[in-house]
């Protein structure tokens, strides 16, 4: 088993460091929005949606070819809107004419364009934020759930190593626009003598989106955590730790061939877990940091607009994460079986990341039953409240053994 798990560690890091290269659909910005090109004759429009975003421009197409090129010049400005309809930034009928014009424009204004489109980092347009999905898992893994009879007799045999899987559905909305997402985890974990715990947590998530631009997603992360008991009572236990972790982000569409970013950190994390003869309670408390990155090693071109993209991800505000929450176990049927509510809150702090995008509370209620000492089944839902137009709501199966 520590072979297979040692294995897993290994692809995981690999699948991070293995990230595609990010490119656009095209040779500079006009080809960004090309996909969206509107009109008859010679009078062509662009009414581009972009993640929420939304980039506007109207040309004379004199050779009606639906591309802009030679002489051909804009018959009205271009305008950048963000996700609530804001008009973040428009050119100048003026200055900007021409396909070249465009060109130097939008490298002039780029950090801005790309706030308007990726305001906290690639993943949130898919609704795929690492944070997220790394916080749900590993924070909610660390508190404890309803101990019932059997799982109970497998702990006090002596039986310290636990392997788990999960295979989670997930329906979402970003923006105003549908999609779907299957989610898979694999963790294990090894309780030494004394109470140390060694954790390794290893999801994975690829999502589609029903949007113009036929996004698509892949999300892969680690995690390694270690806690011990700092405190132990007849019912009740005080456990600290520390965690570190990573995740790697790949994004396509018909707008951007593909794109994607690192993002890691580390933090530390405090539960305080009550069992009554009816119930078990753990509460906790997590604090964590964590970057975006992009290694440019990693980029062989000379597209301005790849550079630009990579030093923008790269300049990204590290993000610091407070999470707090609570679990609430109760044992069923002759002890055999277990409900568990979870309530799970983060906030986020980072200067990049919008005010009304900034925090979360995600709620579930999942159902465990044991037919032996040492197997686990779990089925479960849970749904994620107060991220503005992002909305998710999850199934999912699930099995523990421990051994």
């Amino acid at each position: 088993m520590k072979k297979t798990c040692t294995r897993l560690v290994v692809c995981s890091l690999l699948t991070l460091l293995v990230l595609p290269s990010i490119g656009f659909a095209g040779d500079d910005f006009f080809d960004v929005l090309s996909w969206a090109i509107e009109g008859s004759g010679a009078d062509k429009s662009i009414d581009a949606g972009l993640y929420g975003a939304l980039a506007t421009l109207a040309w004379n197409d004199e050779n009606q070819n639906g591309d802009m090129d030679g002489d051909e010049t804009l018959t009205d400005i271009i305008r950048i809107y963000d996700r609530d309809g804001n008009l973040v930034i428009e050119s100048n009928m003026e200055l900007v004419q021409n396909r070249d014009d465009i060109e130097e424009w939008a490298l002039e204004n780029f950090d801005l364009i790309l706030s308007a489109i990726f305001p906290g980092g690639l993943n949130m347009s898919t609704g795929d934020t690492a944070d997220s999905i790394m916080l749900g898992i590993s924070f909610g893994d660390k508190l404890s759930k309803a101990s019932p009879a059997r799982k109970e007799s497998a702990e006090a045999a002596s039986i310290n190593n636990e392997f788990k899987g999960v295979l989670e559905y997930v329906s979402l909305s970003v923006n105003d626009e549908d999609g779907d997402a299957t989610s898979i985890l694999l963790g294990y974990s090894h309780e030494y003598d004394g109470g140390a715990e060694l954790g390794i947590l290893l999801p994975y998530r690829y999502t589609t989106m029903d949007d113009a631009i036929d996004s698509e997603s892949h999300f892969a992360g680690l995690s390694i955590s270690g806690k011990y008991p700092i405190k132990k009572w007849d019912s009740m236990v005080w456990d600290a730790g520390v965690e570190v972790f990573g995740s790697a982000y790949y994004l396509t569409s018909d707008a951007i061939e593909h794109a994607g970013n690192l993002q890691y950190g580390a933090g530390a994390f405090s539960t305080f877990t009550k069992t009554f003869s009816f119930a078990t309670v753990s509460v906790g408390v997590d604090y964590r940091i964590s970057e975006i990155e992009v290694r440019e090693s990693w980029i062989d071109t000379d597209n301005q607009f790849v550079e630009k993209f990579i030093d923008y991800l790269n300049d990204l505000d590290s993000i610091k994460t407070l999470t707090y929450g609570c679990n609430i176990g109760v044992p069923l049927f002759a002890d055999a079986a277990a409900v568990n509510l979870e309530i799970i809150r983060s906030d986020f702090s980072s200067d990049d990341i919008p005010d009304d995008r900034d925090s979360q509370t995600t709620a579930g209620l999942s159902f465990s039953y044991y037919p032996s000492d040492t197997f686990e089944l779990n089925v479960g839902v849970r749904e994620t409240y107060e991220i503005e137009d992002i909305d998710l709501v999850s199934v999912y199966i699930g099995s523990v053994y421990r051994f």
